[in-house]
């Protein structure tokens, strides 16, 4: 995880930094890993130059950035929220819904264990709504988004909100993983195979490409054939105008070049075949 009020997904900075970050290495089932982190943020403050807030005292922003940044015990009971002004991420958000009510939230980080990326959960204070999740992306298509939800294939977007540095906040409804697996080419070969099939001809029909789809981004529901979710959207979008990017290793695609339906085609038949 990197701490000191930057996000972080696999390396690839999300959001700008407050200042220059400290990179800890633990493992959520070592809690001396996580008490040697716990121990590392509490240090922050004398290590790193503090920034300045407007209308709060340096070590109470770094207070709170620590408490963002907030360490799970080993069974992920315990949770700490940002509260301070000065960070770089929203506390409001508008609905697309309802673009002129601003709705007040708490956010809390949590590290996902089983792909490894990181996740920001959103709560709501006013009015009262289910769990949220957030993604911090480059990019992201509503109308992708839309159509997918439409079809019953993904969470529903509440919202879309532009952050610092040409970063977005995509704020969507909490998906429950109970009852789910991930996508199995030989267990889902024909009932979520086929629905795959359809949703990329409809998609294409639109003029939309999904672009990268790997097994552990569909979640197909247990007793309910071809019934899934999409849990990662953002490297889709209208054809013509999304590109591959620059670290595409597949054997398809030419790094950084226009989507293509015919490159869609190609990565859902490699996913069916895996």
């Amino acid at each position: 995880m990197l701490v000191a009020g930057s996000i972080f997904s696999n390396e690839q900075l999300v959001c700008e930094p407050l200042a220059l970050p400290v990179k800890l290495v633990y493992s959520t089932h070592d809690p001396a890993g996580i008490d040697l982190a716990s121990a590392a943020l509490a240090a922050i403050p004398s290590i790193i130059p503090r920034p300045q807030a407007a209308h709060t005292s340096a070590p109470t922003v770094w207070s709170s950035a620590i408490k963002f940044f907030s360490m799970f015990s080993f069974h992920h009971q315990e949770n700490l929220f940002l509260s301070a002004p000065g960070l770089p991420y929203p506390n409001t958000y508008r609905a697309l819904d309802s673009p002129t009510t601003t709705t007040r939230i708490q956010i809390f980080a949590q590290e996902d264990g089983r792909n490894h990326r990181f996740v920001a959960r959103l709560i709501t204070i006013q009015p009262v709504d289910p769990l949220l999740s957030t993604p911090f992306v480059h990019k992201y298509s509503i109308d992708l988004h839309a159509l997918c939800d439409s079809e019953g294939h993904a969470p529903k977007l509440i919202a879309y909100n532009p952050l610092p540095v040409g970063w977005f906040m995509v704020v969507i409804e909490h998906h429950d993983m109970k009852g789910t697996i991930p996508f199995d080419p030989v267990l889902h070969a024909d009932d979520v195979g086929n629905r795959l099939r359809k949703l990329f001809s409809t998609c294409h029909e639109k003029g939309l490409v999904l672009e990268s789809l790997r097994k552990e981004d569909i979640w197909c529901y247990s007793g309910k054939p071809g019934e899934f979710t999409l849990l990662k959207l953002q490297f889709g979008g209208v054809a013509g105008e999304v590109l591959h990017g620059l670290d595409s290793t597949d054997c398809w695609v030419v790094p950084g070049s226009i989507i293509t339906k015919e490159d869609d085609l190609a990565m859902l038949d490699a996913l069916l075949r895996s």
